[in-house]
């Protein structure tokens, strides 16, 4: 058994100190990549934007003039075609260097905290230089919620302390996907504070109603303890028991109170408010009716 401790021990040694090698390498090849990438969509960007000044050499002639001829309408629909194709490949750019810069933080990341002599990822942060890494993710991941769709920033993140926010920061991200299972996790933190909070009201609700669940979300709002917003409280449904997956329905009960929709399907947990207990799940078919 001891050689094969040895072994193993080996084993994981090399691995912990191959591993940020191996990072560092597919990080800086995703670099090249997309810079190589960004060259390309440069020079279809030159071409578009000769094709964009005759457009508006176009639009003028038509302030100018009451009508256009057949090839100049065909001319000023092909030219707005291509101007939106414009818009589109500056979008894709910016997102790129938004990516590249990203992998850059990560990598800069990496080898602060491998110069420190760190295990990576695994490395528990603890002392104020380490902090100040995780500051500077968090800093990174609400430059990240600048660019990305408007739905993921809910509005139960505000129920999120940010010392979760930076004790959640134990590893550097750097793709979308990344970031997107990093705040999705804050809103599911979000949202079971909330669940919290309207366990609460639906109780004190049902107390004075005489047993009767509500009809709509919308009638909880005198019972919660502390004001809530309406922007919040329309996220919600009340839908039938029945209609969860077996862990979400265990509140019992006839009626539940959960989100209308995900804003991630992919990782966002669904949360169940009934009148004996609260559930959150992110097992499979967890946005899908049961039939």
């Amino acid at each position: 058994m001891k050689p094969l401790r040895l072994i193993l021990a080996g084993v994981i040694l090399v691995a912990a100190v191959a591993a940020p090698s191996l990072i560092h390498s597919r990080a800086e090849s995703s670099l090249y990549l997309i810079d190589h990438k960004l060259r390309q969509q440069a020079g279809l960007l030159a071409q578009l934007s000769v094709e964009n000044e005759r457009l508006s050499d176009l639009v003028a002639k038509v302030k100018s003039s009451q009508s256009l001829s057949e090839s100049e309408v065909i001319e000023l629909l092909k030219l707005r075609n291509e101007a939106r194709q414009l818009r589109c490949t500056l979008k894709g750019m910016e997102q790129l260097r938004s990516e590249m810069q990203r992998m850059r933080d990560g990598l800069n990341d990496l080898a602060e905290v491998k110069g420190r002599g760190g295990a990576g990822n695994a490395t528990l942060l603890t002392d104020a230089l380490e902090q100040e890494l995780r500051a500077g993710r968090v800093a990174r991941l609400k430059e990240w919620l600048k660019e990305a769709p408007e739905e993921e920033e809910t509005p139960e993140l505000q129920f999120v302390p940010e010392d979760w926010w930076v004790r959640s920061a134990d590893w550097s991200r750097v793709s979308d996907d990344e970031y997107q299972g990093w705040i999705s996790a804050g809103r599911a933190v979000g949202e079971l504070k909330f669940a919290t909070m309207a366990f609460q009201a639906l109780k004190a609700f049902v107390t004075a109603n005489g047993g009767r669940f509500p009809t709509v979300v919308s009638q909880l709002k005198p019972y919660f303890v502390n004001p809530i917003e309406d922007v919040i409280l329309k996220r919600y449904d009340i839908v039938p028991t029945s209609s969860l997956t077996k862990v979400l329905a265990e509140v019992g009960g006839d009626w539940v109170i959960t989100q209308k929709a995900p804003v991630n399907k992919r990782f966002d947990a669904r949360v169940a408010i009934g009148l004996t207990d609260i559930r959150s799940g992110g097992g499979e078919g967890r946005w899908d009716p049961v039939q």
